[in-house]
């Protein structure tokens, strides 16, 4: 079972069970023929869920669309389903005016600047950045910081959704732009009372890379000598897992033409590789 698939359908279940979904304003209905129809709907999202894991997606979708015509106070969470299906399969032409329909309704009941908008505002421009709609990616992701930064000053997450339009930038290959928001995203990171190294660590690395990329040599360097001392930190000087970030400081040497920190690294890249083969046992 494809791993994406199954965290997303966990992930939808999770909402669904732990979200207040909100209701469009209509007529009063009969109270059991609500009742009736948010069964339904519940009955037609689970099994949209499954036919999605069992890898049956036209089905699964169709299936969504049926419960999305029932029980108008799970709106939301339809579109959610069905949105992120096309998002996970790369219909992005599909899932850009199902996140657009849902974003405009949720923002017709809570208001343009409320946090539960952030969410959907970042999925929509995913979208646009899948689609290479760099303009309008780069407004969302500007709208939903500026949410957070009037709700959850300097929270994780504010810091997620700033490295994301780093990652937007980088892709343009706009390095210094790229470079400003990876910084902003590292200083929340190291500020926060719970401090997630590998957050902290994915922070470093990319500012190491988009320096390099971005020829700026002497800013690259002490942030992969600072990865390269976290992740010996974290696993051990002759860990395997250590030789990704000695490989990319030779690069940047390489770049640097700084012979002899090349194959001092060379060296002991060798070395680590050589501890990682099996020995030969003695033969009697």
């Amino acid at each position: 079972m494809n791993k994406i698939k199954i965290l997303l359908v966990m992930f939808l279940l999770f909402w669904f069970s732990t979200t207040l979904l909100v209701a469009d304003e209509k007529p009063k209905v009969d109270q059991k023929t609500e009742k009736k129809a948010v069964k339904n709907w519940q009955s037609l999202y689970q099994k949209s869920a499954d036919l999605y894991m069992a890898g049956k997606i036209d089905e699964a979708i169709s299936v969504a669309e049926d419960a999305m015509k029932l029980a108008s106070s799970n709106l939301v969470a339809s579109l959610k389903q069905i949105g992120s299906y096309y998002r996970s399969e790369a219909e992005y032409e599909k899932a850009e005016p199902i996140y657009t329909r849902l974003l405009q309704h949720q923002e017709t009941i809570l208001g343009l600047d409320h946090p539960d908008l952030v969410e959907t505002i970042h999925e929509l421009a995913r979208v646009y950045q899948s689609q290479n709609k760099f303009t309008k990616a780069e407004a969302l992701h500007k709208r939903g910081i500026k949410i957070l930064e009037k709700s959850k000053e300097n929270s994780p997450d504010l810091g997620y959704k700033i490295f994301e339009l780093g990652a937007l930038y980088e892709f343009q290959k706009l390095y210094d732009k790229s470079a400003t928001q990876y910084l902003r995203a590292l200083k929340i990171w190291e500020g926060a009372s719970e401090i997630n190294e590998q957050d902290i660590l994915q922070a470093v690395g990319s500012l190491a890379r988009v320096y390099r990329n971005g020829k700026k040599y002497a800013k690259a360097e002490p942030y992969y000598k600072r990865m390269i001392a976290m992740t010996e930190k974290a696993y051990g000087k002759k860990s395997p897992y250590i030789i990704y970030s000695l490989e990319q400081l030779k690069k940047l040497y390489e770049l640097m033409e700084k012979d002899g920190e090349v194959k001092l690294l060379n060296s002991r890249i060798s070395k680590i590789r050589l501890l990682q083969k099996p020995k030969k046992k003695k033969k009697f």
